[in-house]
């Protein structure tokens, strides 16, 4: 939400704006203040936000997409639709603040490993996953979850060269910001 849109929320008497999501680095918030609008974001509790990427993560490595697609064709084939158990599997969680340490703890009790990267470890994480590199993460993982906040240092840290060295069918999960990742 750039200067132009922000004049013309303000041009038809709009003086409050909140968005939906912790974050608001989508909204240029020096404009709305000069413009005169108060900008407030809605911030959604650790635990909601972790249970909801551990469900995207089942959902992800089980194919519901494609079952649920299928199902409302009435198809109701298996070739295709096998999936991935989660205690098979290596997770990486970037970013262990609130939700990311809930991510983790969520992931605990399906039996699976946990790698975990963030610049600001959390000692309450390490009862769960093990610290590794942000490579290692990539190079080790068959999910990785976002759960970092935007910053200029990690703006697209999930790039063309990121992906390069992750393993071929990992899935990537973002309820973090947006732009973590270059999606081009």
């Amino acid at each position: 939400i750039d200067r132009e849109l922000l004049q013309a929320f303000y041009d038809k008497g709009v003086r409050y704006l909140v968005t939906r999501c912790i974050g608001y680095d989508h909204i240029d918030v020096a404009a709305a203040k000069e413009i005169g609008i108060t900008v407030a974001n809605t911030p959604y509790g650790p635990g909601g936000v972790a249970d909801y990427a551990v469900m995207l993560i089942l959902m992800c490595i089980r194919k519901m997409g494609e079952i649920m697609a299928r199902n409302t064709v009435q198809d109701y084939t298996l070739k295709g639709m096998l999936g991935r158990e989660l205690h098979n599997l290596t997770v990486g969680v970037v970013g262990t603040g609130r939700i990311g340490l809930n991510v983790i703890k969520n992931l605990s009790g399906f039996g699976c490993k946990i790698l975990c990267y963030d610049l600001y470890p959390n000692k309450a994480a390490e009862e769960y996953a093990t610290y590794v590199s942000l490579d290692e993460l990539l190079e080790q993982s068959d999910v990785i979850t976002l759960h970092a906040p935007l910053t200029e240092e990690n703006f697209h840290m999930i790039d063309a060269a990121a992906m390069e060295k992750m393993k071929k069918g990992v899935v990537i999960i973002n309820t973090g910001r947006g732009s973590l990742i270059d999606t081009a």
